[in-house]
């Protein structure tokens, strides 16, 4: 499976380091369900009323927290960029080793076919791709500030 895998660092190094104030919207009515070990099980679950809802713009911090119960891939376990027994020091141009990145202080973005599906057949996904079968993928990012 071929995916954007993208961290943003919203603050621009900024002491803050807080997703609150920043929002998100995705034109998205689905997300892949996990297992409770947060491996994808196949399943795609409706949005709606669950912190994976951004069809209108939604506070990505304040939505984070709620999806740990959820056993949404991204939090918990499944959360690459921070660990707090080694953490990832900042190059020197964004505070220098002294200073790491926090917990929840960048979004990840991936997009991306149905994650894992190709361990799955039963996933009904074919994510074999070759010379006789291109693979094609467009993502288009837009930011901007709110006032």
């Amino acid at each position: 499976m071929l995916s954007g895998h993208h961290y943003w660092n919203l603050e621009a190094y900024q002491e803050t380091q807080d997703l609150v104030g920043h929002y998100a919207q995705f034109p998205a009515s689905k997300f892949v369900a996990t297992d409770g070990d947060l491996i994808p099980n196949g399943q795609l679950s409706d949005v709606t009323g669950t912190p994976m809802d951004f069809r209108k713009a939604n506070s990505i911090g304040r939505g984070i927290n709620g999806t740990t119960s959820g056993e949404f891939c991204g939090t918990g376990g499944c959360n690459g960029i921070f660990d707090p027994e080694v953490p990832i020091p900042r190059k020197k141009d964004q505070g220098g080793a002294s200073k790491v990145y926090d917990d929840h202080s960048c979004v990840v973005i991936e997009s991306e076919s149905l994650i894992d599906a190709i361990n799955n057949p039963e996933f009904g996904v074919d994510q074999i791709y070759g010379p006789q079968r291109p693979y094609n993928w467009e993502a288009t990012y837009v930011f901007s500030t709110l006032t």
